[in-house]
């Protein structure tokens, strides 16, 4: 039982880790060539707000169809569709279309993958439980968790490798082979509805929930209101701390390299450590507590940013706060999926996963436009927005997630 729980395991997190590196070399590539041959940053603004949109969008309607489709067939569908988009965006550039029909086939492309990819994400997070037992599921979610670490860190260095070298055609055959593993993979996957607990809901059992049925579980709201802000947070950061570094600490593009990295680093190691512990007692505990870490590593990024500190202590310090930021990523999200994935009834986890991913993507644009506004002042903004986000997360745990914890 153990080596097909470690089977099922191995595959789903090969799966995961070539789908998310697949779509984020995709994501890169046609940013890097939208920037470069449209010369407008508002066209780059673009492709960075359609996806979050189009998961919000769109995600009622995914749920739904989820939660009355077997999902292994959805996955599969998703990912035959990711080869037929590439296959077609790539015929435009062997027949040396025009610039602009380009331009316009990329924002049909972003907008087609971020349909397949709220498919992909959402499906894939209903059916953890369906691939393995509750006793494995932190395990699966720990050891995806660092594959997707490694995958983010890859996109982008091997994607500007590729378009350096052989241009945005390499990358896109590369993106057809990488879907086409991940279709080998799923099919070898098992999914069976055996597992999962809290299945026999009067209130769910017809598999139909409506948007104030959703919000009325305080462990929904908790992770909505939760993930919103976190969200928010972290596409603040992801935004302005490499102008942060790059301009205000005159960090050197290695630099930047650097602590880049030691967020992805902090975050494959706290996978790692988390796929060989137990499931937690406290889940939603000490997840607010890594959201209050995390918070705690935002405002020390500003904070350092402001104070006149010698570079290779500067440096230094936002290499181990990094490092530390993406630890805190994993010890909140892990726990949390965890604990809602063997909650949930299966029969609407598709519908309250794919309204979180929506609600919580809408975030990100926002993040990206508070820290192009707060270009000039982004280290105090920083230190702002990380004790704010503690004094948020710590009224909303008191206020809704301790009363799931003591239910």
């Amino acid at each position: 039982m153990q080596g097909s729980a470690s089977k099922q395991i191995f595959i789903a997190t090969t799966a995961r880790f070539l789908s998310t590196f697949g779509s984020g070399l995709l994501s890169f590539a046609i940013g890097l060539y939208v920037l470069s041959a449209s010369k407008s940053a508002l066209w780059f603004a673009i492709t960075q707000i359609l996806p979050p949109l189009i998961a919000l969008l769109f995600s009622r309607k995914i749920g739904t169809l989820i939660d009355h489709t077997r999902h292994k067939p959805i996955l599969i569908i998703s990912q035959s569709t990711n080869v037929i988009i590439a296959s077609l965006y790539l015929l435009l550039f062997i027949n040396s279309a025009s610039h602009r029909v380009i331009l316009f086939g990329s924002l049909t492309v972003i907008l087609l993958n971020a349909i397949t990819n709220t498919f992909t994400q959402t499906t894939y997070q209903a059916s953890v439980i369906q691939m393995v037992g509750n006793h494995d599921v932190q395990r699966l979610n720990s050891l995806e968790q660092s594959g997707n670490s490694i995958a983010q860190i890859l996109a982008p260095t091997i994607g500007a490798t590729l378009f350096a070298v052989s241009g945005i055609t390499f990358v896109l055959a590369f993106r057809v082979i990488l879907s086409i593993g991940v279709i080998i993979f799923l099919v070898l996957l098992s999914f069976s509805r055996e597992q999962g607990t809290n299945t026999n809901n009067p209130e769910t059992n017809d598999g139909k929930i409506n948007l104030a049925t959703i919000l009325h579980s305080p462990l929904v709201a908790y992770s909505v209101l939760a993930s919103v802000a976190i969200n928010l947070v972290v596409a603040l950061v992801s935004t302005g701390l490499p102008l942060l570094m790059m301009h205000t600490l005159s960090f050197s593009s290695q630099q930047y390299g650097y602590v880049e990295t030691a967020s992805g680093f902090g975050t494959f190691i706290a996978g790692l450590v988390l796929a060989k512990t137990h499931n937690f007692a406290k889940p939603i505990a000490t997840s607010a507590k890594a959201m209050v870490l995390l918070g705690s590593m935002v405002a020390v990024f500003g904070t350092v940013s402001l104070l006149s500190l010698q570079s290779t202590i500067s440096f230094t310090t936002f290499i181990v706060v990094a490092t530390i930021y993406g630890f805190s990523l994993s010890l909140m999200e892990i726990p949390m999926s965890t604990y809602m994935q063997t909650n949930i009834p299966i029969n609407i986890q598709g519908q309250v996963f794919s309204f979180m991913f929506g609600a919580s993507q809408t975030a990100m644009p926002l993040g990206v436009i508070i820290a192009t506004m707060l270009a000039q002042q982004l280290g105090a903004g920083l230190l702002i927005a990380g004790v704010l986000i503690i004094i948020y997360i710590a009224t909303v745990y008191l206020q809704i997630g301790r009363k799931i914890v003591t239910a």
